[in-house]
């Protein structure tokens, strides 16, 4: 940004006046580059708490108090990735983990920390290397210093162990709210129990990895991100509303029920996405999981083949049965049928669920290969109106 155009932008969006001395004074009055008073500062905080990431940038040049608010919101998020779409070498991942801890301890910049994503996506040398112990333990001082964390998202898929070891062993961020792990197919097993017990306050928990999920206290999750349903145990005692199944299996629907009936989310859970990957499909986890969760407002479910006419029936029925269902999301992502069926699949859904179940509202058909079909409603009585699919 030149000069003057620097003055420009500065003339419109400046704010109260600091202290300046007489020489800074006197260079130059009369220059829009002197602050103006025609934004009043709380105004003026409410406009920068809502600026993008490249405009605070450049309002935090504007004067120290912008800089001071603008750091708000700055350093409110923060990444450390290395190898990620990328191939690093293992001397510049660490200097990479080093420098991104320095420009975090530097300037004060850790209490404003509320986001942390942490993504080792390639080696950092040799296991007794000292040098990747030492990034290790600068990863271990960020998180014991970050002690507003609401938000840590992390993903390792080299030095596992090392790394699990941390978070059995290091207290942080006590105010923890949500958590995302993914560890590849490394087996956690009970590494992180301690760091369960340590954080009770946790409302949102991902987990995209092999291995079991421990049960763990947790009074107030309120979603459930899981690769597997098997991996539900964490469920047990937990009040969960939002339940989100990478891959469900038959297999796996009876011991996802069990889970779900020993805590209070058989009656709490609003929410389910899941993607059935039997092949050939069933309506096994509609007759087994669907219908005892009656108060489900949304549903996702994608099968990876169509269930054939007796099962389709039979899972068409279980989410008729669902009084309370606003939103559903429906279909296959490989189609197989006829062209011909499509449309009676359609009507068969809407047969099923339009009369039935009065609450909804919208309804996503996965019935082509290419896009999937949406139809909304106004009221029960409204007849449905297509619309055009936006992606995610």
């Amino acid at each position: 940004m030149s000069r003057g155009t620097f003055k420009k932008f500065y003339k419109l969006t400046s704010g109260p006046t600091p202290p300046q001395s007489d020489e800074e004074t006197s260079s130059d009055t009369s220059e829009s580059f002197s602050f103006s008073r025609s934004v009043p500062w709380d105004i003026m905080c409410a406009i920068i708490a809502h600026l993008d990431f490249e405009t605070l940038q450049v309002m935090s040049l504007v004067a120290q108090d912008h800089h001071q608010e603008c750091a708000k919101y700055l350093w409110r998020n923060f990444t450390i990735s290395v190898g990620k779409g990328y191939q690093a070498t293992e001397e510049a991942a660490r200097k990479h983990i080093d420098h991104s801890a320095a420009a975090l301890f530097s300037r004060e910049h850790m209490k404003w920390l509320r986001g942390l994503d942490i993504y080792i996506g390639t080696p950092l040398g040799r296991e007794n290397n000292p040098l990747v112990e030492a990034s290790i333990q600068q990863i271990s001082t960020l998180l014991q210093k970050a002690t507003g964390l609401q938000q840590f998202d992390f993903s390792a898929y080299h030095h596992q162990h090392r790394f699990l070891h941390l978070f059995s062993t290091v207290s942080f961020a006590p105010n923890l709210s949500e958590f995302s792990s993914r560890f590849g197919s490394f087996r956690v097993g009970n590494a992180l129990d301690m760091f369960w017990r340590t954080h009770p306050n946790l409302r949102s928990v991902e987990w995209d990895g092999h291995g079991e999920l421990p049960t763990a206290h947790l009074p107030v999750l309120h979603t459930l991100r899981i690769q597997f349903g098997h991996q539900a145990t964490i469920l047990q005692g937990n009040p969960v509303r939002d339940l989100h199944i990478h891959a469900l299996l038959d297999r796996d629907c009876s011991t996802l029920m069990e889970n779900i009936r020993a805590s209070p989310s058989q009656g709490t859970m609003v929410l389910l996405t899941a993607t059935l990957c039997d092949n050939p499909a069933s309506a096994f986890a509609y007759t087994i999981v669907l219908k005892h969760l009656p108060n489900l407002r949304n549903i996702t479910l994608i099968h990876v083949t169509m269930p054939d006419k007796p099962d389709r029936d039979k899972a068409l029925y279980v989410l008729s049965t669902l009084r309370r269902l606003e939103v559903v999301e429906w279909g296959a992502s490989n189609f197989q049928l006829p062209e011909e069926e499509y449309d009676d699949v359609k009507d068969d859904f809407f047969r099923a669920c339009s009369e039935s179940c009065h609450h909804l509202r919208k309804a996503t058909l996965h019935l082509y290969e290419d896009f999937p079909l949406v139809f909304v409603r106004e009221s029960f009585h409204s007849p449905w109106v297509r619309k055009p699919y936006e992606c995610h």
